[in-house]
């Protein structure tokens, strides 16, 4: 008697190398479980289609198996499909997972690191900056050796990123040192292992430009850090003037407008719009040019931080798209 088909597995390598076709066909079949892990590492379909970037699955099992499909399983790891798709850096994913409420956007890894510190860590600046819009992000979350987002950013020469979180966030912890230890970088802030690594040569662990990147950028990241350090709101208008740090899509707006105005907003330009349609608009393109530390005080006094269902909603794809339109 022949063996039985693993259906499971085949999903499994379906999704892992993007295969759209075959995951339709093999869903079919009522004997496989969408859900199924492979024994060895603890990694769902799912999560093998988000750590390989395969947006066409993903957001075909999203809409397929709305109720049913397990977003949140960890690996063996304790890496979830939201953390390895944050990780790799692919934007769309996950943009996807902060539109779904299940999502998690703050469980850490075996190792204590956040998606959002995965993201600083590899420089992934469009995932960054989505995770600081989304509003449930702690960005000075540290691993459990207290390396915070900044630093992981800060050692690893990722300027780009440096350079937004300073300029984007409301608090940075610029003074938390990493934990104790017999390594290099140990005891260390953010400034003092971006001087550090930058005179460093190439690590065994480096990938292409590793090296390179951390040699230009890591002196810049420390003089700017002590600078924030010496004058943050001083730093924090100078790098808001440069190009593609000053986006107005952040997440206290969101919930601000969506807050005052959802019964008046309309997600698509039409005419013959109410005048409160057209005051609504005009109060967003005004609140969005407001310095970021006054839009947190209008959202902190209207609403409190933490409305759940306010942050989800400002994450959805047709609202982001009509802001922006309507604050260039």
């Amino acid at each position: 008697m022949a063996a039985a088909r693993n259906t499971g597995n085949e999903l499994w390598e379906a999704c892992t190398v993007g295969d759209l076709e075959a995951v339709q066909r093999l869903v079919k079949d009522p004997q496989v479980d969408v859900n199924w892990r492979d024994p060895t590492l603890g990694r769902t379909c799912f999560f093998r289609a988000c750590g390989h970037g395969r947006t066409s699955v993903v957001k075909f099992l999203l809409e397929t198996y709305p109720d049913t499909l397990d977003i949140t399983q960890v690996s063996n790891e304790r890496c979830s499909p939201f953390s390895i798709a944050a990780q790799g850096g692919f934007s769309e994913i996950v943009r996807m997972l902060l539109c779904d409420p299940r999502t998690d956007v703050k469980m850490s890894a075996h190792n204590g690191a956040t998606p959002f510190n995965l993201a600083c860590e590899d420089g992934w600046e469009g995932v960054v900056e989505m995770l600081m819009d989304d509003g449930r992000t702690d960005i000075n979350e540290p691993d459990i050796r207290r390396r915070t987002p900044l630093w992981m950013a800060s050692q690893g020469g990722q300027l780009p990123v440096v350079r937004f979180i300073l300029a984007r966030a409301d608090f940075v912890n610029t003074a938390m040192k990493s934990g104790p230890g017999e390594r290099p970088w140990n005891s260390m802030t953010a400034a003092e292992v971006a001087r550090w690594s930058g005179r460093q040569g190439e690590w065994n662990q480096d990938r292409p430009g590793d090296w390179a990147r951390r040699k230009a950028n890591c002196p810049q990241i420390a003089d700017l850090l002590e600078a924030y350090e010496g004058n943050p709101h001083e730093v924090k208008q100078a790098l808001r003037r440069l190009p593609g740090i000053r986006e107005p899509l952040i997440g206290e707006v969101f919930s601000l407008i969506i807050f005052l105005s959802d019964n008046y907003l309309v997600l698509t330009e039409s005419e013959g719009a109410t005048e409160e349609q057209v005051k609504a608009r005009r109060f967003f393109a005004i609140t969005v040019h407001l310095p970021m530390e006054l839009q947190m005080v209008l959202c902190n006094r209207l609403f409190g931080s933490g409305n759940d269902l306010v942050l989800r909603k400002h994450s959805e794809p047709g609202f982001r798209k009509f802001a922006k339109a309507v604050s260039q």
